[in-house]
């Protein structure tokens, strides 16, 4: 990597990915999950615990913040790396707040919803990065994918598909099928399960091998997205 790599005060190189997308799309539980299995499988190499800005209801009024270590998504070659992944509040009364949390990104994943009678609010959340967001490495993320029949989930693609290319944006394609509520689901599951034994170290923690496809699921547009920076920054 070049000299363009900024360094945290660790000294780390490190990027600035945001999770953006409307309200109730999922950005915190990701957030959440990803830093629950890490902290199942490898307590230590978590970078920082997550943090977050949030009314007494829970959903968040500014952003939620967690740092990795790229290894932590596979990246091998570059686990030195640490990746500082926000989450932007979504809500209209929330559009200063995400200006914020949006300064000085390099990369984003847009979540966005497959439920009909929320794909309107997907457009406003496509709007509101339009302008800069070429300039960027990009991921669309469709969460919540659980919600919606295999035949809705395709038509709802397609429309989101045509308002991505109304703004002209440049996705890096396709887009990752998700659903966090499946993946919190498979996890508990693997906790409480009488298996659980077989799929531990001798140290009491989790085996990476053993981690819920769905997990990783969550986890590869962050994965995708570092990569196409790195790719970006490289001479």
């Amino acid at each position: 990597m070049n000299s363009k790599v900024s360094k945290d005060f660790s000294g780390l190189p490190s990027f600035k990915i945001v999770l953006h997308g409307p309200s109730g799309i999922g950005k915190t539980t990701v957030l959440r999950l990803l830093t629950s299995i890490k902290k199942v499988e490898d307590p230590p190499k978590l970078a920082s615990a997550l943090s977050s800005i949030s009314s007494p209801s829970g959903s968040t009024i500014f952003f939620d913040k967690v740092s990795f270590l790229a290894g932590d998504f596979g990246l091998e070659k570059e686990k030195g790396v640490k990746i500082h992944v926000w989450a932007t509040a979504g809500g209209k009364k929330h559009h200063k707040q995400r200006k914020i949390t949006l300064e000085g990104v390099e990369g984003i994943v847009l979540m966005l919803s497959p439920v009909p009678s929320e794909l309107e609010d997907n457009r406003c959340s496509i709007e509101e990065i339009s302008s800069f967001a070429n300039e960027l490495p990009l991921q669309i993320m469709i969460n919540k994918s659980d919600l919606v029949s295999k035949d809705v989930l395709e038509h709802s693609l397609s429309e989101i598909d045509e308002m991505v290319n109304s703004y002209d944006l440049n996705s890096i394609k396709p887009p990752i099928i998700t659903s966090a509520s499946v993946a919190a689901k498979e996890l508990i599951s693997l906790l409480q399960s009488p298996e659980i034994k077989q799929c531990l170290t001798d140290e009491g923690k989790i085996k990476r091998e053993c981690r819920p496809k769905s997990i990783d699921q969550l986890a590869s547009p962050i994965r995708i997205v570092t990569e196409e920076i790195i790719k970006k920054i490289s001479p």
